[in-house]
């Protein structure tokens, strides 16, 4: 999927990989992996300090857990009240990871979490997180963290585990040729499920014209759907607020405009038949009072 403030990002997809290419991706892959397991050492001898700096020092990276933290600062001060001291934090473990480069600067990262506590630090917590990471002159960074803490109902990756309305988006899954207004080709998405069936990931494609993905999970304290979206240069926006009415999934997202301005997001999936989804993406710079069409995709499913 494109969003309309990301429209001037673009990457050339590479399909025939050169072997030394290969061998970088897996030097990136475990040097992203050293930096989790670096961080989950710090954060089990209780150096919070030493933790943060798995996250790049930056204004723009976002934090998404159960409230939304911007800035590195921001997101100090999150972990500290969440986090006040060594009973809250407990031992901390990560499983289940799985790196997706999206180019040699820019990579993907989910997996789970669980958090080994006392009854006095509030119990043992588990889920799953969502990462976006950078390749920075001071090494891979996270600049995008999106955590679902799950402490009732661990994540169990054998079989489905969530409730009934995680299965509202469904119609998306699959493999998908997407056109605009016109029948024109502009690109190619795989949707498909991940982390028990909870989390429906996007991988977007459109060749020299960007590659990104999405992370779409359903808020069962809020009871709405959220997106967060990554594109191969770096660039992310957060979309929440998402509600099912049948035969649409309608988001919205507060996200700046291309030209840097305050803008409001709605952007509406529609179940068309069991092969075809239209995409629509409304824009206002005015608060709401009025709304122009950033674009309009077709899905078409692909031949199995």
């Amino acid at each position: 999927m494109i969003r309309s403030i990301l429209l001037a990002a673009v990457l050339a997809v590479i399909c025939d990989v050169p072997s030394t290419h290969a061998q970088g991706t897996a030097k990136e892959i475990a040097d992203i992996k050293a930096v989790l397991d670096k961080q989950a050492v710090d954060w089990n001898h209780g150096d919070l300090d030493a933790y943060y700096t798995g996250y790049k020092n930056s204004p723009d990276i976002l934090f998404i857990g159960s409230t939304t933290q911007r800035g590195y600062q921001g997101m100090i001060e999150g972990y500290r009240q969440a986090f006040p001291n060594h009973d809250a934090m407990g031992v901390l473990t990560f499983s289940n990871e799985e790196v997706h480069p999206i180019d040699a600067n820019v990579a993907s990262v989910i997996g789970n979490f669980h958090l080994e506590r006392t009854a006095a630090g509030g119990g043992n917590a588990d889920g799953y997180y969502s990462l976006v990471m950078e390749k920075t002159p001071a090494g891979w960074k996270i600049i995008l963290d999106h955590t679902t803490s799950t402490p009732q109902k661990p994540v169990i990756l054998t079989g489905p585990t969530c409730g009934p309305e995680a299965r509202q988006f469904d119609f998306w899954l699959g493999e998908w040729s997407v056109t605009g207004p016109k029948g024109k080709h502009v690109g190619d998405s795989s949707i498909q499920k991940i982390l028990g069936g909870c989390v429906i990931l996007e991988n977007w494609s459109a060749g020299a014209n960007g590659a990104g993905k999405s992370f779409n999970t359903y808020d069962t304290a809020t009871k709405t759907w959220r997106q967060s979206w990554v594109d191969a240069q770096g660039n992310h926006a957060d979309f929440d607020k998402g509600v099912w009415t049948e035969p649409s999934l309608v988001f919205e997202g507060h996200n700046p405009s291309p030209k840097n301005e305050p803008a409001i997001q709605r952007f509406t999936f529609t179940r068309l038949d069991a092969n075809n989804v239209r995409q629509m993406q409304e824009e206002s710079i005015d608060g709401g009072k009025t709304w122009y069409v950033s674009y309009d995709f077709h899905y078409t499913r692909k031949p199995a």
